[in-house]
């Protein structure tokens, strides 16, 4: 059984190079699973360097930073050393083919945690707060 068809949820953490975030970097970043539609996967991108973040919301001119929420680092769901912010302005399709094709050629570290109900919650009620957002029907977690 492929790693992909086994293991894929809703709220699952991955760390992977994504070649589409607006300033690509050769190391792998966490992408939570916030909707899976088929071969699609819908994920939004972590980053624990808050400066980074800080800079985004002062570009989008935004006065808080209610699209960005965190997730504290626990031990027990997930791997994080730090707060790590998770960008709800945009969101990722891959297909799960391309991500299969990443974890075989070691592009993808791994599932590295899954993140609670209220963690999930909170980051889609980011993404449902942001109008440019089009996947507000497929936001749906198991404990829903």
């Amino acid at each position: 059984m492929s790693f992909v068809s086994s293991t894929l949820a809703v709220g699952d953490i991955l760390w992977y190079v994504n070649d589409d975030i607006s300033t690509p970097t050769q190391y792998p970043h966490p992408h939570v699973i916030v909707a899976i539609d088929g071969e699609w996967v819908y994920t939004v991108c972590g980053t624990s360097q808050q400066a980074t973040i800080e800079r985004k919301i002062i570009h989008l001119g935004h006065q808080d930073n209610s699209l960005f929420p965190a997730i504290a680092p626990n031990h027990i769901n997930n791997t994080f050393t730090d707060y790590t912010f998770f960008d709800c302005c945009d969101y990722y399709e891959i297909t799960k083919s391309t991500l299969q094709k990443k974890h075989t050629n070691n592009e993808i570290v791994k599932c590295k945690g899954k993140t609670t109900y209220g963690e999930y919650d909170q980051i889609r009620r980011a993404l449902k707060s942001n109008s440019t957002i089009d996947i507000i029907d497929l936001l749906v977690h198991e404990e829903d």
